[in-house]
C-alpha cells in the first residue's frame, strides 16, 4: 500500500507577489513471493520446476499439471520473492509577479529518488518432458543465489540502496503587449543525477578492457548538462470578429 503525503504553503507578500511552498512524499514499499504448497513431506518453497517446452500447468502438490488427461508437462514456475521499497520526494518552490503588462513566474524543484531491492533466488530443475520428471532425470539443474547475499566479489551484502535525484527550474514571462495580443516566453532547465549505488555494491564490467572491478564508485554514464527548454508562443484575439 503506498504512503503519500503533500505539504502546501502559500505567502501572499502583496496583491502583485505570492510564493507558493510545496512538499510531496510517495512511498511505496512492494513484497511479492510465490510459495509452493507442501505435500506428502515434500517441500517445494524455493524450487522450480520447468520443462524445455512452454505451456503453463495448473497446481497440485506444489507441481503443476494440465486440467484433464494430457501429455504436455510444462513447469512450475515459482515466483521468486521481490522487495522493493520507493520514495520520492519532491520540494517545489515558485514565485508569481504582475509588474505592469508582464506577468512573470519561476520556480525551482528537486526531486529525490531512493529505491532499496533484493531478489531472493531458489533451485531450478529442468526436465526434457513429463516421462523425464516421473523418471527423475533432469536435463538442468540451476542454483540461483539472492542478491542480497554477500557477493565474492565485492564482499558487500544486503538490499541494494539505488539513488537518483532530479533538478528542476524554470522561468517564463507573459508580455500583454497589446490587449489583444500577448507574448510567452520561458526557459527551462532539468539535470537527473545518474543512478548510483549508495554502498557501492557493484561488479562493474568494463568495457573497453574487458575486465571486472569491484566496488565500482565512477558513474555508470553519462548525463547531459545541458538540458535547457525555450519556450516561446504568441497569442492574439481579434476585434470585433475580425
Amino acid at each position: 500500500m503506498p504512503q503519500n503525503a503533500v505539504l502546501n504553503y502559500t505567502h501572499i507578500f502583496s496583491p502583485t507577489l505570492v510564493n507558493e511552498a510545496k512538499f510531496g512524499l510517495n512511498a511505496s514499499k512492494t513484497r511479492v513471493s510465490g510459495l509452493a504448497p507442501v505435500g506428502s513431506g515434500v517441500n517445494l518453497d524455493g524450487v522450480s520446476i520447468r520443462s524445455q517446452r512452454d505451456v503453463v500447468i495448473g497446481w497440485q502438490l506444489g507441481i503443476r499439471f494440465a486440467d484433464g488427461p494430457s501429455q504436455d508437462f510444462d513447469r512450475l514456475q515459482r515466483q521468486i520473492r521481490a522487495v522493493y521499497k520507493t520514495t520520492r520526494c519532491r520540494s517545489f518552490d515558485s514565485v508569481n509577479w504582475i509588474h505592469g503588462n508582464h506577468s512573470f513566474k519561476a520556480g525551482v524543484e528537486v526531486r529525490p529518488l531512493r529505491i532499496e531491492n533484493a531478489i531472493l533466488g531458489g533451485i531450478t530443475y529442468t526436465f526434457p518432458s513429463i516421462q523425464g520428471f516421473l523418471a527423475d532425470t533432469p536435463s538442468q539443474i540451476a542454483i540461483n543465489g539472492n542478491t542480497n547475499d554477500v557477493s565474492p566479489w565485492t564482499g558487500k551484502g544486503g538490499y541494494f540502496h539505488m539513488r537518483q535525484t532530479f533538478y528542476i527550474g524554470y522561468a517564463q514571462d507573459e508580455w500583454k503587449i497589446r490587449p489583444n495580443v500577448t507574448l510567452s516566453y520561458g526557459l527551462r532547465y532539468e539535470y537527473y543525477s545518474p543512478l548510483h549505488e549508495d554502498n557501492n555494491k557493484v561488479l562493474w564490467f568494463d568495457v573497453p578492457t574487458g575486465t571486472l572491478i569491484p566496488n565500482y564508485t565512477g558513474d555508470w554514464y553519462t548525463m547531459k548538462t545541458d538540458n535547457l527548454g525555450p519556450r516561446v508562443g504568441l497569442s492574439w484575439s481579434p476585434r470585433d470578429g475580425r
